[in-house]
């Protein structure tokens, strides 16, 4: 094995995985595929993460150690210090099957732009196969680019990130892992791959056991922390559709652009973007918050503006109009919820707690 060229560097990012780093980093050093290096950003972990890492002696294994970043950070400086041409992504809590890396790298043999993904199984925290939840949807991964980027939009991630593997300079040709996101990080670096080109495959064979954590371990998560930075990242992440300057590359990826009911111009090609995004109706809400920001910025440009009441007939009142059928708070589902059973049972709760919260304001 030629330690001066290995054929894969495998990145793998870890943050306080002091129970499962070790199954991880085995998972990696025992691969068929042998002739590798394995770089490990401990992204600031205050736990024994170190030390667990340290019981390690492999000559292909490199840690370093960064203040905590996120995931992103991390995630970048493994692709600074990797000396492989290919590089594998990977995570501290996760575990790959033996033969996982040698079959995507078969996979991507002969395809230069191409990212190559796997499936994945779902374990929980003490490595049993969880059922009842997957988190990535199935039957999407393989659907051509202009499907997968219309999902992306639509609907949200569809990848595992820790299957992601491909060539360094895939990854360094839209910039890396943009580090102000932690929430999704990874479902910013696919749109922005597919977007410039790249040709995302996946490898319908479970080739990483994806752990879910229990009380909510895992980064994505649902909590109001975790709500609240996504909605902010989603609406920032969606801009890279707005680089689709053309109508020809719109209707590829949405082909009901044809069905606005306006004349299609490529100058026109953002706006139509808004308008779709805010007629979604898929599971990523975050594209509405993203159309109406979108559609204010474009009417806030008087030239754009004169000229879209000109040729398009589209004037303020009819921003107006549409910011005001938008339902951000998606008010049939707080209906129902206000309608269930357990709404109604809690409600004397949320009265005394009402009329606590005011009896203290009244004292101060």
């Amino acid at each position: 094995m030629n330690l001066g060229s290995p054929s894969v560097t495998v990145a793998l990012i870890t943050y306080n995985h002091e129970k499962y780093i070790s199954e991880a980093l085995e998972s990696i050093l025992d691969q068929s595929l042998r002739n590798l290096e394995v770089i490990v950003v401990d992204d600031g972990s205050t736990d024994k993460t170190p030390e667990m890492v340290g019981k390690f002696h492999d000559e292909r294994l490199v840690y370093v150690r960064q203040e905590n970043e996120g995931p992103s950070a991390a995630r970048n400086t493994a692709l600074r210090m990797a000396r492989s041409s290919l590089i594998a992504q990977m995570s501290g809590d996760d575990v790959a099957e033996p033969d996982r890396l040698a079959r995507q790298v078969d996979a991507l043999r002969g395809r230069k732009d191409c990212v190559v993904f796997s499936d994945v199984s779902i374990i929980d925290d003490d490595g049993c196969p969880l059922s009842g939840y997957d988190p990535f949807p199935t039957g999407v991964a393989n659907r051509s680019r202009p499907e997968i980027l219309r999902y992306l939009f639509k609907d949200g991630n569809c990848f595992a990130a820790p299957t992601a593997l491909a060539a360094r300079e895939v990854f360094e040709s839209v910039g890396g892992y943009n580090p102000v996101l932690l929430q999704i990080q990874d479902w910013d670096m696919w749109t922005r791959l597919l977007l410039n080109g790249v040709v995302p495959v996946t490898v319908p064979a479970p080739l990483l056991r994806y752990r879910i954590r229990a009380s909510h371990g895992n980064l994505s998560a649902p909590s109001d922390q975790t709500r609240a930075r996504a909605f902010f990242e989603t609406r920032r992440m969606l801009r890279a559709y707005c680089r689709i300057q053309s109508v020809a590359e719109l209707r590829t990826i949405f082909p009901e652009v044809s069905d606005l009911g306006y004349p299609l111009e490529d100058r026109f090609a953002s706006f139509y973007l808004a308008l779709l995004a805010i007629q979604n109706r898929g599971r990523n809400r975050g594209t509405q918050y993203f159309g109406g920001d979108l559609l204010l910025d474009l009417m806030a440009d008087t030239g754009f503006r004169m000229i879209l009441g000109q040729q398009l007939g589209f004037r303020l009142p009819d921003l107006f109009r549409i910011l005001g059928t938008m339902d951000p708070w998606n008010s049939a589902e707080l209906e129902a919820m206000r309608r269930s059973k357990s709404w109604r049972l809690t409600r004397p709760l949320r009265v005394l707690y009402a009329l606590g919260s005011r009896l203290l304001l009244s004292k101060q």
